[in-house]
């Protein structure tokens, strides 16, 4: 409930009025995300808030006397990130989505985010000192730390094994077609999928007339537009995407099968 207060503090909305109950404190906040995405007064972008963390870190630094640290820049992750192994991630995998278990699915889907911010934050890590202290090298360091802040609502929910059900087979659909076929052009297909849907009005019209049409119950189940249910189910699929390029370029493939593919010079 923590998150919901501070997202309701951001607002300026009281944390809980008078007989309300937890469940109707989130459908509150899920109506004012809704009615107002975006806010402009009082809120500022995020990448630009992680920038400013970043800089107020080595502002610190110089204070301190330790800006010339080799590890001062260094993006720390929570213990766990990194006690995961990619052959045991691979041979996990081939169970996604296979008999609907929830909890063997997220703890999958966990392990393989858990894998890939790690791995990135290494690569980050192991620059140079002079590159992390650049506009650029900040710039980097906080794009992971950005996607980081905007998949922890996805992973914790993961952790306590009540993920959005339609989310969590996109997500085993995605992440089956990312580490067993390794083809990145039909997971980028099922992202789309899962993010806009295919629906013909995803934006929310299931009726074009007064009758109910045979087909129009689709529009309800697998064409949901997830990226439009609410602010906070935007931010994390947004921030899945650049774990599924990172991915692709961590382990690459065929040109066929890879988005956006790009010959790397020697």
């Amino acid at each position: 409930m923590s998150d919901i207060h501070f997202r309701l503090r951001q607002r300026g909305q009281p944390i809980l009025l008078f007989g309300e109950s937890e469940l109707e404190v989130r459908k509150r906040l899920h109506q004012l995300e809704l009615e107002q995405p975006e806010l402009n007064e009082g809120w500022e972008n995020e990448l630009q808030t992680a920038m400013k963390f970043i800089g107020k870190e080595m502002d610190k630094a110089v204070v301190e006397g330790t800006a010339d640290s080799a590890t001062r820049h260094d993006i720390a992750l929570p213990k766990g990130y990194e006690e995961d192994n990619w052959k045991i991630i691979e041979q996990s995998s081939t169970l996604l989505g296979v008999g609907d278990e929830l909890k063997r699915d997220c703890d999958i889907i966990l392990s393989i985010c858990r894998y890939i911010l790690a791995r990135w934050a290494r690569d980050l890590n192991d620059r140079p000192l002079d590159v992390k202290k650049t506009a650029q090298g900040m710039h980097e360091a906080a794009h992971h730390k950005q996607t980081t802040m905007h998949l922890k609502s996805l992973m914790t929910s993961m952790e306590k094994y009540n993920v959005n059900n339609d989310i969590r087979h996109h997500l085993a659909k995605i992440c089956r077609l990312l580490v067993i076929d390794r083809n990145y052009l039909e997971a980028n297909n099922a992202y789309m999928e899962m993010a806009i849907g295919n629906a013909p009005w995803p934006v929310g019209v299931t009726r074009s007339g007064i009758h109910q049409r045979p087909g129009s119950a689709k529009a309800y189940v697998s064409n949901i537009a997830h990226v439009l249910n609410d602010e906070t189910q935007r931010k994390y699929i947004q921030a899945f995407k650049r774990l599924m390029t990172k991915l692709q370029e961590y382990f690459p493939t065929d040109p066929s099968k890879s988005v956006e593919f790009v010959r790397k010079t020697v």
